[in-house]
């Protein structure tokens, strides 16, 4: 079955309202380059165990029309590693590498609820779920799966921060070959993000 990046569903939280234990790939995705007429951008949801970080895709990468701009998304093959001092977005035929603090922003699950939940439901699961005919008995008739709005605690920290407060409870494994011609991450080990969500906006 085709994976499918699935996108954000705005609850009463503003997150999604699934949950699962782990997180799987995406498929590829061909980005327009940013000319003057396109108005539409977007923003990706990245998830590694309880973590999650929202990256807004900087200005070269817009779609002339709302549809073409979900159209790519949902088949994207996008991933975030994330360093010392910056965060590497890696497309399936391009790269970035983020040191702006206004493009992204970290939240994490509360201790307890990750403890309990686990972490979102990918969009595959959710299929399977669908097949299956048990996502509403999964999501609906279970107190494991019913968000009250206060799961997630949004932190105000730099990629810096975030590197260490990761480093204190999980080992970082992810290295790029030859740093991405930048120095400062050659033979550094990130911690590797995998696609969760998009959200579409215009610009």
């Amino acid at each position: 079955m085709k994976n499918v990046l699935q996108e954000k569903v705005v609850a009463s939280s503003g997150h999604f309202f699934y949950w699962k234990n782990g997180c799987e790939n995406l498929q590829p995705f061909f980005a327009e380059r940013w000319v003057e007429n396109m108005r539409f951008g977007f923003s990706i949801g990245f998830q590694l165990y309880e973590w999650e970080v929202e990256i807004e895709i900087p200005r070269e990468y817009r779609f002339r029309s709302e549809r073409e701009a979900r159209t790519a998304c949902r088949e994207m093959n996008v991933e975030a590693i994330v360093f010392p001092n910056q965060i590497a977005v890696l497309f399936e035929r391009d790269y970035m590498m983020l040191e702006d603090r206004e493009l992204y922003n970290f939240r994490k699950l509360k201790d307890e609820v990750y403890e309990k939940c686990g972490t979102l439901l990918t969009p595959e699961e959710v299929s399977e779920l669908i097949e299956k005919g048990t996502l509403e008995e999964v999501v609906l008739f279970s107190d494991k799966y019913m968000p009250d709005g206060t799961e997630y605690m949004e932190l105000d920290v730099s990629a810096e921060e975030a590197y260490k407060m990761l480093k204190e409870k999980y080992d970082p494994h992810y290295q790029l070959p030859f740093g991405f011609c930048s120095p400062a991450i050659k033979g550094v080990k990130g911690f590797h993000f995998e696609s969760l969500y998009y959200q579409v906006k215009k610009i």
